[in-house]
């Protein structure tokens, strides 16, 4: 295959263009990961539900993004001539002239970025859940005595609870 450099070129503005789509989508999960950390300290029900809401349309556009990163990496992978799994933004910035290879070396440091930005972001919000879970389930024991069963309440009506278990039921 001979390489098209008005081709690859082309490719690879629409990887930066992704790339921008996946920046602003990375920023979006961590903002709406710290809103909803927030909204579980206040309590703020209707805003949890508006926020996973919110959560579900960016998981949506992140699918969209996700087809288009791999698209675009089939495309550039069949420019280079070489298997779609080669194609890495750090392999592929050796490959390409300038400006394209300063912006994909930019936008990959960012997205490195925001992606431990958010991994850190879910970890607190994960430790604030854990925490309000503990917190709760030691004001039952501290509420009720250990051997006796207490009844609590869901979405399906009575629940009986025991302080030896946890607060929240994995089953179905």
């Amino acid at each position: 295959m001979t390489l098209s450099l008005p081709t690859l070129r082309a490719h690879a503005d629409q990887l930066l263009a992704a790339l921008d789509e996946e920046i602003r989508l990375l920023e979006i999960r961590t903002s709406q990961m710290k809103a909803l950390s927030a909204a579980i300290v206040e309590r703020a029900e209707s805003a949890m539900e508006n926020l996973l809401g919110e959560m579900q349309q960016a998981q949506d556009a992140q699918a969209g993004v996700d087809a288009r990163l791999k698209q675009t990496r089939a495309a550039l992978a069949g420019d280079l001539a070489c298997p779609e799994r080669d194609v890495k933004l750090g392999w592929l910035a050796e490959r390409l002239g300038e400006p394209q290879r300063t912006q994909i070396r930019r936008r990959r440091r960012r997205v490195l970025d925001l992606a431990e930005a958010l991994r850190q972001q879910q970890l607190r919000t994960s430790i604030l859940l854990a925490e309000c879970a503990r917190v709760n389930r030691l004001l039952l024991e501290s509420l009720f005595p250990r051997s006796k069963a207490v009844d609590t309440y869901s979405g399906r009506g009575p629940e009986r609870w025991r302080p030896d278990t946890g607060v929240v039921s994995a089953e179905r």
